[in-house]
């Protein structure tokens, strides 16, 4: 299985080189690659990347704004032809814990033709789930107990800033 972290940015190179660090502190190798497509970018993060010796990282920098929906799609596509089997879509605000990207790949490999997987907290005090792609406050409750099997949804989806693409 061969897993890619891709990632969405719009001149975001502070956001984009945390989510880097996060991804190379893991403990846990989840990641064969990195992709970050980015609409205008600076030109910060190349020289980065060149700076740690992250050869892992592709980079590619578009000379107009893709817009959200293009950049997944773009995402996508190039993860796909560089033989991604599942490929982790994430925003440039998005946080990255292996954890849950594990729980999500264990999910999807046991679906057969899994087009997306999102993971969703559950807003207790409205008892329901969160399916905005956002990130709740902090100052909300999650359930303090874990379910003892794992729950999949079909939802309809408009936009997530974090997923798991079959490819």
């Amino acid at each position: 299985m061969t897993v890619w972290l891709v990632i969405a940015s719009y001149r975001n190179d502070k956001e984009v080189l945390r989510i880097l660090e996060q991804a190379h502190s893991s403990d846990v190798k989840v990641f064969d690659r990195i992709l970050i497509v980015e609409s205008e970018g600076t030109g910060a993060i190349p020289c980065i990347l060149q700076e740690r010796g992250w050869d892992q990282v592709m980079y590619r920098s578009y000379d107009r704004n893709l817009g959200s929906g293009a950049n997944l799609c773009e995402r996508l596509r190039l993860a796909a032809e560089g033989g991604a089997d599942y490929a982790y879509a994430i925003n440039h605000d998005g946080c990255l814990d292996s954890k849950v990207v594990g729980s999500l790949l264990k999910a999807a490999e046991s679906i057969e033709n899994l087009g997306a997987a999102y993971p969703l907290s559950y807003l207790m005090e409205v008892g329901q789930y969160n399916v905005t792609g956002t990130r709740p406050s902090l100052d909300r409750k999650l359930p303090s107990r874990k379910s003892s099997a794992m729950t999949i949804w079909r939802i309809c989806w408009r936009y997530a800033s974090v997923a798991v693409h079959a490819q």
